[in-house]
């Protein structure tokens, strides 16, 4: 299953995502949406140090990428990431601008 290592990942300074996966209340969806990697992208990218990605991802506003979607990369944009300069994730919610792709992915909401 998927389980956050940490809520706090801070080492030194230097952070880094080496796979990262979260739980999800809706991970199974008619078994279509598969979950390889959790890439999590922030606004904040120097937080006392350096974020360094092992997956880097670039936020884009559209994900259609035909009608069935089989996401290898996920990228979570945070609103909680500045907290004394350590990472905190205490209530993140993917945030989806296109929730209903083709009538196959539908999210309400998808908890961490």
């Amino acid at each position: 299953h998927m389980v956050i290592s940490s809520k706090y990942i801070n080492i030194g300074g230097i952070i880094q995502w080496a796979h990262m996966v979260t739980i999800s209340k809706y991970i199974n969806i008619g078994d279509i949406i598969q979950w390889a990697h959790m890439v999590i992208s922030s606004k904040y990218i120097n937080i006392s140090g350096i974020i360094q990605w092992a997956h880097m991802v670039i936020i884009s506003k559209y994900i259609n990428i035909g009608d069935i979607i089989q996401w290898s990369h996920m990228v979570i944009s945070s609103k909680y990431i500045n907290k004394s300069g350590i990472i905190q994730w205490a209530h993140m919610v993917i945030s989806l601008k296109y929730i209903n792709i083709s009538g196959i992915i539908q999210w309400a909401h998808i908890v961490i």
